[in-house]
């Protein structure tokens, strides 16, 4: 797996960068635009769509993404990482055109989320890079925005944080790119219009991450079966619970599910027993799924020591699968 590129090494990708004008037909050496390394703490969780129909058809050919979705996805794994605050940077060199700050971070559909009038990009920032090319980043963070119309910035400049403002449930970047006013796949170059082929994954991106079929965010083990708002806090991700737990819920959270999917679901206590192993198969998928299965709380409590849990999504000869640990501490002495 590929890192994405930080602020820190950023800057020597974008030392070869000028702003001066393109090449006639060339496209902007782009550099991966949060930063965030991808599979680890952020995501590309949805993809450009190229179907020309009412179906969803992503650069590798697979459905990681939504229909007439026009740019690239790079989600956080949960809103403690947008409260710490993660960069969003300039994909090249070019001129601001437009920006906007101001606008809550709040999910749709969310009590107290404004009306969007057309504002779905939420906070954000356009950029013209030359010969045609421009670039779009959206959801940002209320108040951190950085630039103004007008200004010149290098590839690898902050323009502000990723943020949830805007039509989104979820903390991410969106990002899209067009050239002449096409829309431009920046994971292979490809303008899509009617339609693009798909299969050969290519990204403009230096330093690009790897194509990802199952965006697996997160995983984990908590009391109790978790509420999907809970995960998106960034709650039951505790490496230490009570042995008065109710019970032990092996949890993995994911993007792009599909019915026909199999998740399992394993957990061995401190002596290596499986406490915990359920398989199961999904009959319909979710844009962001959250999914568990556990064992109640023993008589007695639970033993202290270190459990083993391992979450495991599976789809068609491919997996992904996340491992965690968890302590539960001695029950404490009775005086």
């Amino acid at each position: 797996m590929r890192r994405a590129v930080g602020l820190r090494r950023v800057a020597a990708l974008a030392a070869a960068i000028v702003l001066a004008p393109l090449r006639a037909g060339a496209a902007p050496p782009f550099v991966w635009p949060v930063d965030c390394t991808h599979g680890e703490d952020c995501w590309i969780v949805r993809h450009v769509d190229r179907d020309p129909g009412p179906g969803v058809r992503d650069v590798a050919c697979g459905s990681l993404g939504g229909d007439g979705h026009r740019g690239t996805d790079i989600a956080l794994a949960d809103l403690s990482a947008l409260a710490r605050g993660v960069a969003v940077v300039a994909p090249a060199a070019g001129r601001v055109v437009g920006a906007r700050d101001g606008m809550p971070d709040i999910s749709t559909g969310a009590a107290g989320a404004p009306a969007l009038d057309g504002r779905n990009c939420g906070n954000g920032v356009r950029l013209d890079h030359g010969d045609g090319w421009v670039s779009q980043l959206c959801h940002l963070r209320r108040g951190s925005v950085a630039v103004r119309p007008g200004d010149r910035v290098a590839a690898g400049a902050l323009l502000g944080r990723v943020g949830l403002s805007g039509e989104t449930s979820f903390p991410h970047l969106h990002v899209g790119f067009e050239r002449a006013g096409r829309l431009i796949d920046v994971m292979d170059g490809a303008a899509v219009a009617d339609g693009a082929d798909c299969g050969e994954v290519a990204p403009l991106f230096a330093n690009a991450p790897d194509y990802v079929a199952l965006p697996l965010v997160g995983a984990g083990v908590a009391p109790r079966p978790p509420e999907d708002a809970d995960l998106l806090r960034g709650w039951h991700r505790d490496a230490r619970l009570p042995p008065t737990s109710p019970a032990l819920v092996v949890w993995l959270q994911g993007y792009g599910t599909r019915a026909g999917d199999v998740l399992t679901f394993r957990l061995r206590d401190p002596d290596g027993t499986l406490m915990v192993d359920h398989r199961t198969t999904l009959e319909r998928g979710h844009a962001r799924g959250s999914y568990y299965a556990g064992a109640p709380r023993p008589e007695g409590g639970w033993p202290s020591g270190r459990y083993t849990a391992v979450a495991t999504w599976h789809r068609d000869g491919i997996s992904a699968r996340r491992r965690v640990t968890l302590e539960i501490a001695a029950a404490p002495k009775a005086p």
